[in-house]
């Protein structure tokens, strides 16, 4: 995607949706050990049942090809060794990772168990082959082997040799190797510890379950994001010297888009905003009205033209971010008002600026204070950049900072001093904490409306029945009474409710006339 221009009259930031792929590769071995089960399920059935969760969740956002982004190769002879190919149909391999995860055990046993040896090298010459037939541009292509087999080369000292020969031309191929096990107690140092000392990176993951590996590959992802190309003024006095740099946008709200306007014929329709006859804008729109109430709860109207409204505006500082000072933080961890976002420098920038600013912040522990403006006519929000280092690149973690009105701090201390609690009491209050623990986790708050609707387009997507919802819910009041029942009677001992007297609240006399 070519860089976004920006005009020096422009009234507003100018927005792309930027995106460029990752190619994700798993190569699952096939080595006895993948399907030892010990009552449960085998880590290669976890893996496959991983990956249709995967495909599941990606279904609704791929591109319009509707292609694949990952790969899925099993470590097993050439002809049996492709089950997922880089841009195939996700609709189509949708429907095969759900078949092949619904096999029993010994099911997968019988299609997928290799009992001979292989050649590693040759295998990771493969999954190189597969990441070259991908002609198009990429963010990152990364292959993740899922394997329990300590020893993958099975001893033999010229496949070792090979194999790691193999393995060192990773990063040159930019790709990165990754490793998966299924066991605490793995042995890296019988193979891999020798194939990750030939890497500059190390990473090795021990997933033991179906969601490990699933939060493992979705974190691999790369997702679209929002960018925006925006100016940063180092001098408040000079906005004639600014800085290019980008603002990236990670969190992007759920929900289903319609993008393709059909007609009854099939015929594609682009939807196009009608002008007047004149070629003029209706005057209503140019109208802006400011509302407010008096003393006696009355509207009071004030309209004014929009070159009325911004001269109003304070319009000291131009589009972008200005500098104003440097100092330390000034909001702390928590205090958040609106969604983070990343400032990150322009790759065509020639002046070195933006990463000495950055270098000057982390050695003196200091911040960005910058002035915001977004469109023509804003009023300028202050911010501050603060200094992050993201998968190595140098970027700032931009921060509204709140204004006295938008600040809501809790009540602190107590009128009352509070005695000590005795050990019975401390006893009691630890029963109760742990039988109204539960493990919390994301999947918990689900927008239920949503999720009808998804499961609705994957059905008709896949023509398939639609499946029922099923929503993990909280602890309702009766499963909380259920929890607590047995504890009621020694919690109301060690803390007795205290009874107080109400007073009695004086009625107002009536208005009848003669009394």
């Amino acid at each position: 995607m070519g860089d976004t221009i920006m005009d020096e009259s422009m009234d507003t930031e100018d927005v792309s949706l930027y995106f460029k792929p990752s190619y994700i590769l798993v190569a699952i071995d096939t080595h006895s050990s993948m399907f030892e089960t010990n009552g449960a399920p085998s880590p290669f059935k976890n893996c496959l049942k991983a990956l249709y969760q995967l495909c599941d969740a990606l279904l609704l956002k791929s591109g319009k090809r509707g292609w694949s982004p990952f790969s899925v190769v099993l470590y097993d002879k050439a002809e049996k060794a492709s089950l997922v190919n880089f841009k195939d149909n996700m609709i189509e391999i949708n429907k095969l990772l759900k078949e092949k995860s619904s096999l029993s055990e010994q099911e997968l046993k019988k299609s997928f168990m290799r009992d001979y040896d292989l050649d590693l090298a040759a295998f990771f010459q493969l999954c190189k082959k597969k990441f070259k037939d991908v002609g198009s541009t990429f963010y990152r292509r990364i292959m993740l082997f899922v394997t329990d087999d300590h020893d993958p080369v099975n001893g033999d000292a010229n496949k070792r040799f090979t194999a790691l020969n193999e393995a060192k031309n990773f990063e040159e191929n930019d790709i990165t190797f990754q490793l998966i096990v299924s066991k605490e107690d793995f042995n890296f140092s019988v193979f891999f510890d020798e194939l990750f000392s030939l890497l500059k990176s190390k990473v090795q993951s021990i997933c033991e379950d179906e969601e490990g590996i699933y939060d493992k590959l979705i974190s691999t992802i790369w997702f679209r994001h929002m960018q925006n190309k925006v100016r940063f003024f180092p001098f408040a006095d000079d906005p004639t010297k600014f800085i290019t740099a980008f603002k990236k946008s990670y969190i992007r709200p759920q929900r289903l888009l319609n993008n393709d306007h059909v007609a009854v014929d099939g015929t594609v329709l682009t939807r196009i905003a009608k002008k007047p006859d004149n070629g003029e804008m209706p005057e209503s729109s140019k109208e802006f009205v400011l509302r407010n109430r008096n003393n006696r709860k009355k509207f009071m109207e004030i309209k004014f033209d929009l070159g009325e409204k911004l001269d109003a505006t304070l319009r000291e500082c131009p589009l972008g971010y200005t500098l104003l000072y440097v100092c330390h933080r000034l909001t702390g961890l928590g205090e958040v008002i609106s969604e983070p976002r990343i400032l990150e420098a322009d790759t065509n920038e020639e002046l070195p600026y933006f990463e000495q600013f950055w270098q000057h912040c982390v050695n003196n522990d200091k911040v960005l204070i910058c002035s915001k403006m977004t469109k023509k006519g804003d009023t300028p929000r202050a911010v501050e950049l603060i200094p992050k280092l993201i998968h190595g690149n140098k970027v700032f973690l931009i921060k509204a900072i709140p204004f006295a009105n938008e600040i809501f701090e809790p009540r602190r201390g107590l009128k009352v001093k509070v005695p000590p609690p005795s050990e019975e009491q401390e006893k009691v209050m630890d029963d109760l904490i742990d039988r109204l623990t539960f493990d919390f986790s994301s999947s918990l708050l689900v927008d239920e409306k949503f999720v009808r609707k998804e499961k609705y387009l994957k059905a008709k997507l896949l023509d398939e029945d639609r499946e029922d919802i099923k929503i993990r819910q909280f602890s309702t009041r009766e499963e909380i009474d259920e929890k607590i029942e047995d504890i009621v009677d020694a919690y109301l001992e060690s803390f007795p409710p205290e009874v107080q007297s109400g007073v009695k609240r004086k009625r107002a006399p009536s208005k009848k006339s003669g009394k």
